[in-house]
């Protein structure tokens, strides 16, 4: 599966959604950044791409990648799709995650239109619904209504990352879920055998252990997220 994500807005949570949501589930993937700053990934299997072309020949080349396109490389992203004829054909999924903003709300349709004037068919765009506080169809009426209306992806209210501190500490201490998941350390018994003040290593334990149970209830979670994005 070739997967493109993009935005018209920042800070939406485009790399999020690649290291934790979809790179665990596509096995192998290539990961690219198209776009915007050299900036250092928690997972360290990312290829930095500049030009447009050599993300398709990426694409062309590897039948499992995932593409984060920065916010301000879409209209790039969207000039190449009209150069290079058919392309698009070999992208299977455009994800647009998009947070409750009305702002982002109205780009995201913005960019639906865009992703429509250049060829790109409605089946192959999916929203993602990123850091909702409490319900979907409340916080997102707005893209929700635009689409039942006038189509232009494919919707699905469950297919939502609900808001949780463990993608910003994670980001803080430059890790992924699925790093955190095989760490086979049991913080709980190191924890149980000593007591807080006799080791230096106390805190970072108790750190590392309650982050771990947060990943835990998050992996589950996103398994059902992904899943409802591909059913």
């Amino acid at each position: 599966m070739r997967v493109v994500i993009l935005s018209g807005s920042g800070n939406v949570g485009k790399t999020v959604v690649a290291e934790h949501l979809l790179a665990p589930r596509l096995e192998d993937a290539l990961l690219i950044s198209f776009g915007g700053a050299h900036v250092k990934r928690n997972s360290g299997q990312w290829r930095h791409r500049d030009e447009v072309s050599a993300v398709f020949a990426d694409l062309l080349e590897h039948e499992r990648c995932i593409v984060d396109v920065a916010g301000g490389a879409t209209p790039s992203l969207l000039v190449g799709i009209h150069r290079f004829a058919s392309i698009h054909e070999s992208i299977d999924c455009f994800m647009i995650p998009v947070t409750s903003s009305a702002k982002v709300q109205m780009e995201t349709i913005a960019l639906l239109e865009r992703l429509a004037n250049s060829g790109v068919e409605a089946n192959s765009i999916r929203i993602l619904f990123n850091r909702v506080e409490s319900n979907v169809a409340d916080e997102f009426g707005v893209l929700i209504g635009h689409i039942n209306a006038h189509g232009g992806a494919i919707l699905n209210l469950k297919a939502a990352i609900f808001d949780n501190e463990l993608f910003d500490i994670l980001t803080e201490e430059n890790l992924t879920i699925r790093q955190v998941l095989e760490d086979e350390t049991d913080y709980k018994t190191l924890l149980r055998e000593n007591r807080r003040g006799e080791t230096d290593q106390w805190d970072e334990w108790a750190n590392r252990f309650g982050i771990k149970c947060l990943a835990k209830h998050i992996n589950n979670y996103l398994d059902s997220c992904y899943k409802e994005l591909f059913s």
